[in-house]
């Protein structure tokens, strides 16, 4: 009786055909194959994994040795999770504040100490784009510290003049900023043109689009001086033609150029009117010499009538005597 119960807990739970050579994780049930494994997990709904939170009875820890195995292999596992997560937050942060700072000694692009002062001895007013944009990406722009001078990043579009329209874009960086612009326009843009002599202009930002704007560059000039006292996003964008006029662009006027305007405007005006002011004294001289001839004329006048008085007339005037009418 004894023989027959031992065999039966040799056989699979499932079929009862064969000896058992698998076991349940989870519920213990044994079976041969993995079709009746299938079966198992059909009729239990039993999905073959331990469940290590499952409360467990110190009487059941007593008779099964696995089961302390497995709280301690679930400990272990979790702690190495623990580690694991650590180690992988320690790199994490140090990749974000090595971007963040740039630790690259020799290329520094956004350490404040280096950047912002560049950005204020040139006159240069940049306006950043939030991180990951691609303008952003691109900006090559900083101070190298080989080179001991600060290099950017330029954006160069050849434009066509008749129709206003973008012939090539292309994109050079770490431009030092003590090169002469004529010579530090990107290869492939001179190859386009070949020898005839182009014109640059600095795309006028916060413009509309129906009338965009550029400002003339002088090409014998540097960098540092054509870019003081502009502003750019991220880096520059030089506009490369070759004539002057380009269709759909209007060239901008500074307000030094506008104040000059004004200046001589209201200079003329001042002339105008100086002169308008003086008329009117040429005027009161004329009436001043019309007065004096009066005068004159009235005084001569006088005289005629005193030479022409009768002298006995006079006379009687002198005495006293008045002339009487007799009735």
């Amino acid at each position: 009786m004894s023989g027959a119960i031992e065999e039966l807990k040799e056989l699979c739970q499932i079929c009862y055909e064969q000896k058992f050579k698998y076991k349940c994780p989870k519920c213990g049930t044994k079976t041969c194959s993995l079709e009746c494994v299938n079966k198992h997990k059909t009729q239990s709904q039993c999905d073959g994994v331990i469940d290590n939170a499952k409360f467990v009875k110190r009487s059941e820890f007593k008779e099964n040795e696995n089961l302390v195995h497995r709280d301690y292999n679930f400990l272990m596992k979790m702690n190495r999770t623990i580690e694991v997560s650590k180690n992988d937050v320690r790199s994490k942060n140090k990749k974000i504040l090595s971007n963040y700072h740039n630790n690259n000694k020799r290329f520094q692009r956004d350490s404040a100490s280096n950047n912002y002062e560049s950005i204020v001895k040139r006159g240069v007013k940049i306006r950043k784009l939030p991180r990951g944009m691609q303008r952003n990406n691109m900006n090559k722009s900083g101070w190298d510290q080989k080179k001991d001078t600060y290099v950017w990043t330029i954006e160069w579009i050849l434009i066509d003049n008749e129709t206003g329209s973008e012939l090539a874009k292309h994109f050079s960086f770490r431009v030092p900023e003590g090169t002469k612009l004529e010579e530090a326009i990107h290869q492939t843009i001179k190859e386009k043109v070949g020898d005839v002599p182009v014109f640059c202009f600095l795309k006028k930002i916060d413009t509309p689009a129906s009338n965009p704007q550029f400002i003339p560059l002088d090409n014998e000039h540097l960098l540092a001086d054509v870019l003081r006292d502009q502003t750019v996003i991220e880096f520059p964008t030089i506009l490369v033609a070759k004539e002057k006029e380009v269709k759909g662009y209007t060239v901008y006027e500074s307000e030094e150029s506008e104040s000059e305007s004004s200046s001589s405007e209201e200079s003329s005006s001042e002339e105008s009117s100086s002169e308008e002011d003086s008329e009117p004294e040429e005027v009161s001289s004329k009436q001043q010499d019309d007065t004096e001839n009066s005068e004159q004329n009235t005084e001569e006048v006088k005289a005629k009538e005193e030479e022409t008085k009768d002298p006995i007339a006079d006379s009687t005037d002198e005495l006293g005597i008045k002339e009487t009418t007799a009735f």
